[in-house]
């Protein structure tokens, strides 16, 4: 359902329930062990406070990145890291998911890649790995149009690429 309507309120908190149950279980099926480990009280039996709007798509658009679906989760988010008030959750994975898109575009197309790392660095300006990156791709880029290096292979990814 969430895939036809990210912003399906029931479907979502369906879906969190099976969520947390499933942890639940893994908990109690292998314990934390060490001095700070404690027994699992059941789950208390009240209604959830309202989840701050976008959560269903900020959880969607992170399910769609999780499946490798990085564009649909790209046009799911930006409305919502761009819009006022900020949603910080949104703007910071929206970043990260520019970023597998520059990872995914380096290899067959540089400049869409560039453009990608360029969105990620205006949503989170102080990301050092992303500025390293994209100095390396406008490097790579330039000694490409000089003649001076090989395009890179399909699957390639510039050097200082693997440093996030």
């Amino acid at each position: 359902m969430l895939g036809l309507d990210p912003r399906h309120e029931e479907a979502a908190e369906s879906l969190r329930t099976i969520e947390v149950e499933r942890v639940r279980r893994r908990l109690v099926a292998s314990p934390p062990q060490g001095s700070f480990a404690r027994p699992m009280a059941p789950p208390a039996r009240q209604a959830p406070p309202a989840p701050p709007a976008g959560r269903n798509e900020v959880e969607h658009a992170s399910l769609l990145a999780q499946q490798g679906e990085i564009d649909e989760a790209i046009a799911l988010l930006r409305p919502l890291a761009l819009s006022r008030p900020v949603d910080p959750a949104a703007r910071s994975l929206l970043a990260s998911l520019y970023v597998r898109k520059a990872d995914r575009l380096a290899g067959t197309d540089p400049l869409a890649a560039i453009e990608a790392l360029q969105r990620s660095l205006r949503l989170s300006p102080g990301d050092a790995g992303v500025t390293g990156r994209l100095r390396a791709m406008r490097a790579a880029a330039a000694k490409r149009r000089q003649g001076t290096a090989p395009p890179p292979q399909a699957g390639e990814t510039p050097p200082a690429a693997s440093n996030r």
